[in-house]
């Protein structure tokens, strides 16, 4: 016996609105007229299951049990030529206590851990797919013992206190990765190539940041991170400019002004 099947009304009629094959993407009144609705809701923050995520991982990376294939694809290069020897590397240094994480509009977690001998651990957790990601991690140098991350202003914040980790660590090839394009031109342009250099960007960054031992971030407001440096043993202000970037959380450097 042939089996009953059973389509709910409103099952078909969607099924045959859609036989042409095109999804219809206005709203219209009893008389035809298109009506405005907005756009779609975003979809609540997962910031729980972010924060959890980036917890689990500075835990396993101090534990040793971090693996490489939990960063994204994008980050992976970019970390380290050898993602696993550099896991291993941090384990001692990276900030595994007191996660505390704030949400960004698109979906991505801004994590930061601290650890006893009071250096604290930026993480940067996007979806892809069902699973959590790594998409940034960097470990400040011993200076500094804190972050800012609050609210809206968090992605730019991340990416300016990530910017001076890896230019107080002088991983210029990292720092690059969280600049603008613009920024790129200017700070690493080579004067014979015309291209970008990371010799000359690495160069510039060195004397417009001397050897940053602390930085705190003191504001932020639209893109824009002010932040207290200490470098040579003197205090001065960095104004750092952000702008949105093409992936799920990524803000980059657009310029940086020294005082």
């Amino acid at each position: 016996m042939r089996p009953t099947r059973i389509v709910l009304p409103a099952l078909l009629v969607a099924l045959l609105s859609g036989c042409g094959g095109n999804t219809p993407t206005a709203t219209t009144d009893d008389k035809g007229g298109k009506v405005d609705k907005g756009s779609p809701v975003a979809a609540p923050k997962d910031v729980d299951a972010g924060k959890k995520f980036a917890a689990d991982f500075l835990a396993a990376v101090r534990d040793k049990k971090a693996a490489a294939d939990q960063f994204t694809a994008e980050f992976k290069p970019v970390f380290s030529d050898n993602p696993a020897a550099e896991l291993t590397f941090l384990a001692g240094d990276v900030g595994a206590d007191d996660v505390t994480a704030a949400g960004g509009s698109d979906g991505a977690v801004f994590a930061m851990g601290k650890n006893k001998a009071g250096t604290r651990t930026l993480l940067r957790a996007v979806k892809v797919g069902a699973d959590w990601k790594a998409d940034w991690l960097s470990v400040g140098p011993k200076g500094v013992g804190s972050a800012v991350l609050t609210g809206d202003n968090a992605p730019a914040q991340f990416a300016a206190q990530a910017f001076l980790d890896a230019v107080a660590h002088k991983k210029f090839a990292q720092a690059a990765a969280l600049t603008s394009p613009a920024a790129k031109t200017k700070y690493g342009e080579s004067v014979i190539s015309k291209t970008f250099d990371l010799g000359t960007f690495g160069d510039t960054l060195g004397k417009l940041l001397p050897s940053p031992q602390a930085y705190t971030v003191t504001g932020a407001s639209a893109g824009t991170v002010t932040v207290e440096v200490t470098a040579g043993g003197a205090k001065k202000t960095a104004t750092i400019k952000t702008v949105k970037g093409t992936r799920p959380g990524e803000w980059l450097v657009d310029s940086v002004e020294v005082k």
